[in-house]
């Protein structure tokens, strides 16, 4: 695994205090295509971290074990397998495939055997993650019409419709606050939160001007996602009830699909700053 540290220092402003934050930065090595390494999620029992990836002519689910830099591929076939997300105990990855002719969600154990279709819907599905506590899993789906939140409830085997209005709900992850998800749904793209148990949805943040995909801390008390800022897309941080916006990353290029470690301490995120998507990781230390 190819190592590359850098060491910068800004500062994270609130009212009450200042945070001077240390980044060191990784990538991932190996052959890349087009599109490279996207979409990185953190295991939550290990130093794992699975990705989407085209390397190898089309797209497939990769684990890279960051103790040994080793790489493996978890699905193979001529489909597009996309989106993965981990189950709270670190057992399984869920993610989306086209594997039968149309975007269903799949879930598979974490060495990729084991596999299993959850929902089936002529419509695509895509973009699953888990709840807290691994009963069910959230996803977008273009099933009534227009894309919005649904739900699966792995041991009902049902499905529940989360959200319901003309723009698209996108990137949803769960946590004990929530669902966080981006949405056009006030003119502008924001960050919002649904309360699962009233089924409120408060607005966070706005005019983002680009889809967030938006991800929880592992408290809960943070969302990092992805903004427009002077021009350039990077990694920013709110805190959970929006307030206290600090940007992250500071690239020309674009930094998106940020994922945090089971510590909070680092953020791992897709950026094509060396011309090709390569996966990056900072640390990050917050209040």
């Amino acid at each position: 695994m190819t190592t590359e540290k850098h060491f910068s220092i800004w500062a994270k402003i609130t009212s009450v205090v200042v945070v001077l934050l240390g980044m060191s930065v990784f990538y991932s090595s190996g052959a890349q295509a087009p599109t490279g390494d996207m979409a990185p999620v953190w295991s939550p029992i290990s130093n794992d971290i699975a990705y989407e990836s085209d390397r190898d002519g089309d797209t497939e689910i990769y684990l890279l074990n960051l103790l040994d830099g080793e790489v493996t591929a978890l699905t193979d076939n001529s489909a597009s397998d996309l989106s993965p997300s981990w189950s709270p105990d670190g057992s399984q990855i869920a993610f989306y495939s086209s594997r039968d002719g149309n975007f269903e969600i799949y879930v598979m154990n974490a060495d990729g055997f084991q596999l299993q279709r959850l929902s089936s819907n002529t419509a695509i599905d895509w973009h699953p993650a888990w709840s807290p506590d691994g009963n069910k899993i959230v996803f977008e789906s273009w099933r009534d019409g227009q894309p919005d939140l649904y739900a699966i409830d792995l041991q009902q085997q049902s499905v529940e419709r989360l959200t319901q209005t003309p723009q698209r709900e996108s990137h949803p992850t769960w946590s004990r606050n929530g669902i966080v998800f981006g949405s056009l749904r006030d003119g502008s793209m924001g960050i919002h939160v649904l309360d699962t148990d009233t089924g409120e949805i408060r607005t966070l943040i706005t005019e983002l001007g680009i889809d967030p995909n938006p991800t929880w801390s592992p408290n809960g008390n943070f969302i990092a996602f992805t903004a427009i800022d002077r021009g350039n897309i990077d990694i920013h941080i709110i805190d959970a009830d929006g307030q206290n916006r600090e940007r992250v990353t500071r690239d020309p290029h674009q930094d998106d699909f940020a994922t945090w470690d089971t510590s909070g301490s680092r953020l791992a995120y897709s950026s094509n700053r060396d011309g090709e998507w390569r996966i990056f990781i900072r640390e990050v230390t917050l209040p």
